[in-house]
């Protein structure tokens, strides 16, 4: 409901950061679902097209450089209590792929995760790809 709210906002009424309130309002709203529920949790088909319709305009601002580092990690995640609420949302075997070769810092490599085909994962992977 929060990601559709958002959605029907008028564009020129919105900002960056009211990009990322709906993504972190949502997830948080899941997350509770899940905590008094306790239950299998599946997206609703409305959800995950409201995500992906998200996650779009957040590639944008992402790729225009208009969200701050604050910003971008709150959406990061955002992004990932979607995918911890519906783990299909992500439908890979590893998550990320993390060489750590100098023992002080790790990189992820998301070319080279495996891709199940899926839309959806094309696009978390993208707006990660772009935040990182």
């Amino acid at each position: 409901a929060v990601l559709s709210t958002f959605l029907n906002i008028p564009s020129s009424e919105c900002n960056a950061a009211n990009v990322v309130c709906a993504l972190t309002t949502s997830a948080k709203t899941l997350s509770r679902g899940k905590q008094v529920n306790n239950k299998l949790n599946t997206t609703s088909e409305d959800l995950q097209t409201a995500l992906m319709q998200t996650i779009d305009i957040l590639n944008l601002l992402v790729t225009d450089k208009r969200l701050t580092a604050r910003q971008l990690c709150n959406a990061a995640w955002a992004i990932a209590k979607h995918v911890e609420y519906d783990a299909s949302l992500f439908s890979r075997d590893k998550y990320i792929l993390v060489k750590d070769s100098s023992k002080s810092y790790s990189t992820w490599d998301l070319s080279q995760q495996q891709m199940s085909g899926d839309g959806t994962d094309k696009h978390i992977d993208d707006v990660l790809n772009l935040i990182a």
